[in-house]
């Protein structure tokens, strides 16, 4: 019995494999196929003792010229085109790359956006492909298939600054190109906000309807940036709401603690936008200094779209003070 495609995208964002066969007319065939992110030792071992194939990974265009991943042959006379780099392992934490736990670290490496051409030695034991643009529209491949199954999917993609070690995180839904205008949510991280549902503050129904919207859209991305109370950090942001609690706003509380009113940095948000392909971009948000800030790294703004939340009786002088210091942009304070 065959799935349907919201079926297989479902197993996929659980971790799990799913078999994509191709027309009986052309390999006639079916691929194990699992997003690389949840690719261990296990997986590699069923690939390799049950599909008794060759393992291969799927990537697009741009990742392979990120990766300076060059064709296998000059010229190609497989059957099917199927487009071949030179294969490769991962340098890092690998002995031989045979072992199902090297290859396993060299396919999660291939999809991580921090991985750098020099991480990858040549040759090596993981094959990727790399998939036509257009997809399965120009090539009806178990390569395109599996990259277009992905992006449908909308998978996550973790970014660490190599300055500060911290992590940000990009959840993209859809694909496009560098001139397409893509509606983004540049979102700073917020503990109490995001996850515990602080009423103080506007943050977690941000994201909430951030999501919504892109879900909307069809296509577009949330950037988590680990940026917690403007850039203060998680400790210094509970003793900024101390200092709230006595009288002092959410600006003049950070002072107080020796921080601007913003310690934010859109330079590093900037770059993963670029790593990811996005030129252009409509914004999501109230504060016009985050145009301000992407733009100056060179990110196109071509629209800022509001994402006002309604303010409550906990939050309405924290929105207040946005709007009138900051110059947050609230029709509803």
């Amino acid at each position: 019995m065959l799935n349907t495609i919201d079926e297989a995208i479902q197993e996929l964002v659980s971790g799990k494999m799913i078999i994509v066969m191709d027309d009986e007319d052309r390999e006639n065939e079916g691929d194990l196929i699992i997003a690389s992110e949840f690719c261990t030792n296990e997986v590699v071992n069923f690939m390799s003792t049950e599909g008794k194939g060759l393992i291969c990974v799927s990537i697009t265009e741009d990742r392979a010229n990120e990766l300076e991943l060059n064709k296998m042959v000059m010229t190609n006379t497989a059957i099917h085109d199927t487009n071949f780099t030179v294969s490769v392992d991962y340098r890092h934490g690998t002995t031989t790359g045979i072992s199902a736990n090297d290859r396993a670290a060299t396919i999660r490496a291939l999809i991580n956006g921090n991985t750098k051409p020099s991480d990858l030695m040549r040759p090596g034991h993981i094959f990727p492909l790399v998939a036509k643009d257009g997809g399965v529209l120009r090539r009806a491949g178990h390569t395109e298939a599996t990259v277009d199954l992905m992006k449908l999917a909308g998978f996550i993609h973790v970014f660490r600054n190599a300055v500060d070690d911290k992590e940000h995180v990009a959840l993209t839904k859809g694909e496009w190109t560098e001139n397409d205008e893509i509606l983004t949510r540049v979102h700073s991280e917020c503990l109490t906000g995001d996850v515990f549902g602080s009423l103080r503050c506007d943050c977690g129904s941000q994201v909430q309807n951030a999501l919504k919207m892109i879900e909307a859209e069809g296509r577009g991305i949330l950037l988590y940036m680990r940026q917690e109370g403007r850039g203060i950090g998680l400790v210094n942001k509970i003793k900024a709401y101390t200092l709230q609690e006595n009288g002092l706003d959410t600006v003049d509380a950070n002072i107080a603690l020796g921080f601007d009113a913003d310690e934010r940095d859109y330079g590093i948000g900037a770059q993963i936008l670029c790593s990811l392909g996005v030129k252009k971009l409509k914004l999501m948000s109230n504060n016009p200094a985050k145009k301000i800030g992407l733009e100056g790294y060179g990110i196109e703004v071509v629209e800022t779209v509001q994402i006002e939340v309604p303010p409550n009786d906990h939050n309405y002088a924290y929105l207040c003070t946005k709007k009138q210091k900051m110059g947050h942009t609230l029709k509803e304070v």
